[in-house]
């Protein structure tokens, strides 16, 4: 294509000649910036003077050795260590064995489903409403006293629970009561055992665990046959009496006691034929009653009987031989207060 057929210059050359005559007319100190741009077809020895061997030396020293350095430093070599330190080792893995909820840590006995509570002090006293005082315990004590006096066999026996009684435990006046089972826990009375006209209550079986009675033991009026269930008890802070017992005839139950700090008192028992069971008492703090107890042959319940430091009675024993009361004097070589020894009218050997 000739230079005619673009009217505007656009595609025609220059004289290389002509450019280099322009510069040659130039300051010397221009020279260097006038070394001529030949086209890139007329030297074939293309050196390529623009020195631009890519002085961007384009082997990317970026250096972008991705200082990322992306081996993932988050150090998050999950240091929730999930061992699962939950510290809640699982309570599903403390058995329960009773299957009521409440495994055995928790639990006062985890062998019977129908307790699991801790021990516990009720304040006042028990009068009624026995069926819910050990709902739920496995042991309770009572602050108060314990008035049975209009309970029935059913109330006593949800009464398991109880080992201590603040109080006095009292039956009175109740024709109804025939058993005591239900106390079983039972082992001290900071009070007294009072057992008044319950007539139908012929034993004191329940009683087993008492141990300690801190002032008396009292029964009267009632239908006792014996007090074997008195076996356990080994203290007595006060006095012990029993009176107008008509079935009671053995005091057996007796022999932990070695020693009755107040009155000792049997009087008008019956059918009482022996004091066996008092073998191991020593000391009387107060009077010592036998009066009136027809069936009594011998005092040989008393043989361990060193001290009485009050009255002397015994008396009315319509089966006891006299002889009996100087063989009883005979053991208490300190005894200086009175002596009331009439009507023992039992043959003598």
């Amino acid at each position: 294509m000739t230079h005619e057929d673009h009217p505007d210059g656009v595609g025609s050359r220059a004289s290389p000649v002509t450019d280099v005559t322009r510069c040659s007319l130039a300051l010397p100190a221009l020279l260097l910036a006038c070394t001529p741009s030949l086209p890139a077809d007329t030297a074939g020895v293309e050196t390529d003077t623009d020195t631009n061997s890519d002085a961007d030396t384009d082997s990317d020293t970026d250096t972008d050795t991705d200082t990322d350095t992306d081996t993932d430093t988050d150090t998050d070599t999950d240091t929730d260590s999930d061992t699962d330190t939950d510290s809640d080792t699982d309570t599903s893995t403390v058995e329960d064995m009773d299957g009521d909820g409440f495994a055995a840590a928790a639990d006062c006995d985890d062998g019977d489903a129908s307790v699991w509570r801790a021990p516990d002090v009720a304040g006042g006293d028990l009068t009624s409403g026995f069926e819910t005082f050990c709902a739920e315990y496995c042991t309770r004590e009572l602050a108060g006293g314990l008035d049975l006096s209009r309970a029935t066999d059913a109330d006593v026996a949800t009464l398991g629970c109880l080992v201590g009684v603040g109080g006095d435990v009292y039956i009175g006046y109740n024709a109804s009561l025939t058993t005591l089972s239900g106390l079983d826990a039972l082992a001290e009375i900071d009070g007294s055992l009072y057992i008044e006209e319950a007539t139908a209550l012929v034993s004191l079986t329940g009683l087993e665990a008492l141990a300690h009675v801190g002032v008396a033991v009292y029964v009267t009026g009632s239908g006792i046959v014996d007090v074997d269930g008195l076996s356990g008890l080994t203290t007595l802070d006060g006095y012990l009496d029993f009176e107008f017992n008509p079935a009671l005839e053995s005091l057996a139950g007796l022999s932990g006691l070695t020693e009755v700090p107040s009155d000792l008192l049997l009087y008008g028992n019956g059918a009482l034929t022996s004091l066996t069971g008092l073998d191991n008492v020593t000391r009387a703090g107060s009077m010592l009653w036998v009066v009136d107890n027809d069936a009594l042959t011998s005092l040989d319940g008393l043989s361990a009987l060193t001290e009485v430091a009050d009255d002397l009675h015994v008396s009315d024993n319509a089966a006891l031989c006299d002889d009996e009361v100087d063989a009883l004097l005979a053991q208490l070589p300190s005894f200086s207060a009175d002596i009331y020894r009439d009507g023992n009218t039992g043959a003598c050997p």
